[in-house]
């Protein structure tokens, strides 16, 4: 697949050799430290660690917008040194305001020393600005990142269900520990604020208070979409959207037919997304200070993109603001799921969040039709939880519906496999009918254009997939006719019923039920095909917690219909973050403050947590970078008498292992007796033989070999402590797999005895999830052979002239138009406004795995030691820190860094033009996994072949 890429030409000259890359061979440190030194490795912790001796003696580094993955257009962050002071603030200001290329977008001067600023034209003029204003440390792009997009859309339904009794599996409060928390303990969120940063909220709706302000349940907020430096964000976050609803929803809706997990929870509504997609990371951190600064106990964000590193922007700033504060910040981990491991998304990957995973719901609620009960066929469905007259068939898409025309079916036949249906125009009399059309073989559109043309009032779309559950109708074209989908099973019935009553020509009468029903989900209880498995790139062990997330019964706006059922893990986000509320309601004050944090939080969730089960091709449990600790039960986390930290074990690599220290407090006041055993969940293989990603992990038995364990049975005094010391062995697995190995270390209670020796029952069982790899994170590659290196024009097409054939018929000669010739830039690498700026070549690449560092430069033509090879310098624009992996996602499937010619020269003090007529070679190094910035070994390098 070529880049879609556009920039504006450059008439530009360049003679280099094409890339045919050479297997990982050592390279230089010394030879890119000149192009690292101006670089601070940000510490994960450590927001502003480049801070020096004396008066900003550090060099600037600019990152342009062609380096960056999901860089925003025209906004950059600029971050200052430490001892910027207000004197040096005001020159900036200045500066800025007497540019017209600059503005300021929003400052962050007393939270990070930042601000973000958007540049009209050229990048050009950030070189201009590090000129005038000592002190900048970094300028980077802003992230743009897209608005919450639902793994499924589901059952709309209209608010007069809330004025009927709904069946009461519309929540899965009961399989959660929330309903039993709500009825014994209580508790149901009052006092306590949750903050939601999202697409607003539709406060007008019922359940959600119905106004905004003091006194209403969305008491707080602020909308900052466009909102621009001096401005005050306005109080509308009403949600054009409807995700950030159905996202309150989950939190604290609360009517007498519909409770959220914390019905009376405060919610604070920051609008980040608009009805446009996209949004830039200065704004959802703008946001995200907000929240803190208005006192929000939980936070939820059911957002994020592409990342997988603890350094990102993003994820820097939760850890620094939960140091700061006491709001607990709650992630979504992302629905990635088909594009395999790794892909912890950002800023969920942050480890002072509780990043969550998706689980299926029991039941799926929604509004339902029956075929006339006085049919001949007509049966109820075994599959409806409440027995009705007539089978109950969900549908999904739009309600008002003419029930009072008759159904037929457009092909005979139930097996499901009729070829093009609908796909042509229909010759038989389907006018004003209801049309029964199979999925596949063209697309929605097309099918209901030729059912409208045809003359038919509506069109029900059936599955063409045995055992599926409900499916989304998606049309990008507006029709007149009514659309909705029901899945194979039930449009098979309704063929065999039209059968049974010979009444293909004529149709058989619907009747549409009076109210939503709810019926058993095919996938109850499994961990949900499309959350994202982790674990991030530096084996750190991401998601932490499961929650309900897949077809999940909320608010939406109330023009939208006021109900329905969507999945993804923004829903599963929301449900951790109310069962929080609840956990912060149940601990108040100050004598409760330990209880509070973070980590007491996290580990009692994840201690009381119940793993689940693989939905197919594996019998034992999903894997721990799939589901973390398992599925939150809160009724246990409030009745554990006992702590078991850390309460996950990153065992990292076969290199990496240590020994590890489980450590158990017993908070009660009996003494505690448990049994240790190791409980192993399925093992992922990551990466196809050829080392490819491999985007359905082959799950596997992945037993550890050994565990050694320092005793199988411990004993906890009241109020003491005690460690469990464990040695693992990773699996009989070939450790070039690189198999992602997980389990849970399991602390079954032994029968407690009270202090007059009286038997007492058992406190909950215990689960420590812990996960590995096995074979060396060291030696998997993080460039992507399979895709190579490539040297482009803008329209995607390689720079090549196929008249000129090296000896070895492997190098292809590159050519373009002459460069025009300009001065070199000195000035100490601070650069000046170029005339290169916009590129007609562009060096084009993929990631197999995230890479910490990256470095392209131009080097001689011949040559055979990658460490001795000359080189003319990096590429202008060419060095990157924590990139993340290549995948399936929109902006991320390949690497583009555009060039305009000039090259860093080696000593890193200049930028200069490259001499014209010469040939050349690229050359790209990666810093491997837990590789040392010193060590030659320790990057893989991909250089072209000598001539």
């Amino acid at each position: 697949m070529r880049p879609s890429l556009s920039t504006v030409a450059l008439s530009v000259t360049l003679i280099i050799t094409f890339l045919a890359l050479s297997t990982p061979d050592l390279t230089s440190a010394q030879r890119i430290a000149a192009a690292l030194e101006h670089i601070t490795v940000l510490g994960t912790n450590d927001l502003h660690s480049a801070s020096s001796k004396g008066r900003f003696l550090h060099k600037t580094l600019i990152r342009t917008a062609g380096e960056t993955p999901h860089a925003h257009k025209g906004r950059f962050w600029v971050d200052f040194h430490d001892a910027f002071t207000n004197t040096d603030r005001a020159t900036f200001e200045k500066v800025v305001a007497t540019h017209p290329g600059l503005e300021i977008r929003h400052e962050f001067w007393e939270s990070l020393n930042a601000v973000s600023i958007e540049v009209a034209d050229d990048e050009g003029v950030l070189q201009e600005l590090v000129r005038s204003v000592p002190g900048i440390r970094l300028i980077e792009p802003v992230i743009l990142r897209q608005a919450p997009k639902v793994a499924e859309s589901s059952f709309k339904v209209s608010m007069e269900a809330v004025h009927q009794k709904l069946l009461p599996k519309v929540s899965s409060h009961d399989i959660t520990g929330v309903l039993e928390v709500h009825e014994k303990l209580g508790l149901y969120g009052k006092g306590i604020k949750v903050g939601i940063i999202d697409t607003g909220i539709d406060y007008t709706h019922p359940a959600l208070g119905g106004c905004f302000g003091e006194g209403c349940k969305v008491a707080f907020g602020a909308n900052f979409v466009d909102v621009k430096n001096g401005e005050k964000p306005s109080d509308d976050v009403m949600d054009c959207h409807g995700h950030g609803t159905h996202v309150a929803g989950i939190v604290a809706a609360n009517d007498t037919s519909f409770i959220g997990v914390a019905p009376q929870a405060t919610l604070g509504a920051y609008r980040v997304f608009g009805c446009e997609p996209g949004t830039g990371n200065d704004i959802i951190i703008k946001a995200m200070i907000r929240a803190v600064e208005d006192g929000m106990d939980v936070i939820n964000m059911s957002l994020g993109g592409p990342g997988g590193w603890r350094e990102e922007r993003e994820a820097r700033v939760i850890d620094l603001l939960t140091r700061n504060s006491t709001s607990i910040f709650v992630m979504a981990m992302g629905n990635e799921g088909s594009l395999g491991a790794f892909e912890a998304a950002s800023p969920g990957v942050s480890q002072s969040a509780i990043t969550v995973a998706s689980m299926e719901a029991e039941y799926l609620s929604g509004y339902y039709f029956t075929v006339d009960p006085a049919l001949k066929g007509a049966s109820v469905g075994a599959h409806v939880k409440k027995t009705k007259a007539a089978r109950q068939i969900l549908y999904t898409g739009v309600r008002d519906v003419d029930f009072s025309k008759n159904l037929v079916q457009l092909s005979p036949g139930t097996s499901g496999l009729i070829s093009r249906d609908g796909c042509s125009a229909i010759n038989q009399n389907v006018r004003g009918k209801i049309v029964l059309v199979r999925r596949g073989d063209c697309t929605f559109d097309e099918k209901t254009a030729n059912v409208q043309e045809a003359g038919g009032t509506a069109v029900i779309f059936m599955d063409n997939v045995p055992n599926s559950q409900s499916f989304a109708v998606s049309l990008t074209k507006n029709f007149t006719i009514k659309y909705m989908a029901v899945n194979m099973a039930d449009g098979e019935y309704l063929l065999r019923t039209i059968r049974a009553n010979n009444a293909e020509t004529q149709g058989i009468k619907l009747v549409h039920g009076a109210g939503p029903a709810s019926v058993r989900n095919m996938n109850s209880m499994f961990m949900s095909g499309f959350t994202s498995l982790g674990p991030d790139n530096q084996l750190f062990a991401k998601p932490d917690i499961t929650a309900p997330g897949g077809n999940i019964w909320s608010t939406i706006p109330v023009k939208m219909g006021k109900y329905a059922t969507l999945s993804g893990t923004s829903m599963a986000s929301p449900y951790i973050a109310g069962c929080v509320a609840l956990y912060l309601e149940g601990h108040p004050g100050a004598s409760n403050a330990t209880s509070r944090t973070l980590s007491a939080i996290r580990t009692a969730f994840q201690n009381s947590a119940r793993p689940r089960p693989n939905q197919i091709g594996y019998k034992g449990y999903a894997s721990v970078v799939q589901q973390g600790s398992g599925l939150i039960n809160l009724w246990y986390a409030f009745n554990n008498p006992a702590i078991a930290s850390p309460e996950t074990l990153a065992l990292n690599d076969t290199a990496n292992m240590q020994t590890q220290h489980l450590h158990i407090s017993n908070t009660g006041k009996e003494a505690l007796t448990y049994k240790v055993d190791i409980i192993p969940a399925a093992g992922l293989v990551p990466f196809h033989k050829n080392m490819s990603v491999n985007v359905t992990p082959a799950k596997i038995v992945a037993r550890p070999n050994s565990v050694k364990i320092s005793q199988r049975m411990v004993t906890v005094a009241p109020g003491g402590n005690a460690t469990v010391d464990m040695t693992f062995a990773g699996p009989n697995t070939d450790p070039k797999l690189y198999a992602l190995y997980s389990g849970y270390v399991r602390l079954t209670p032994q029968n407690a005895m009270s202090a007059d020796d009286t038997t007492m029952p058992p406190p909950p069982v215990l689960h420590v999830p812990y996960v590995g790899m096995q074979g060396q994170y060291h030696d998997v590659p993080v460039f992507d052979m399979s895709f190579g290196l490539q040297v482009v024009n803008k329209r995607g097409v390689p720079i090549t002239r196929s008249s000129r054939v090296h000896r070895d018929s492997v190098l292809v000669h590159l050519v373009k138009a002459r460069l025009p010739e300009h001065s070199p830039i000195s000035n100490e690498g601070e650069g000046r406004k170029s005339e290169l700026l916009d590129s007609d070549i562009f060096v084009v690449f993929k990631l197999l795995t995230g890479a910490r560092v990256l470095v392209v430069d131009l080097v001689a033509p011949s040559g055979s030691d990658p460490r001795q090879v000359e080189s003319f310098g990096v590429l202008k624009g060419g060095v990157s820190t924590y990139v993340p992996r290549t995948d399936a996602q929109k902006g991320n499937t390949m690497q583009v860094l555009p060039w305009n010619g000039e090259v860093m020269s080696v000593d890193g003090k200049r930028h200069v033009a490259i001499p014209r007529g010469r040939d050349y070679r690229m050359r790209i190094s990666l810093l491997k996994h837990f590789g040392d910035l010193r060590k030659d070994e320790d990057f893989e390098t991909f250089l072209s072949k000598p001539s």
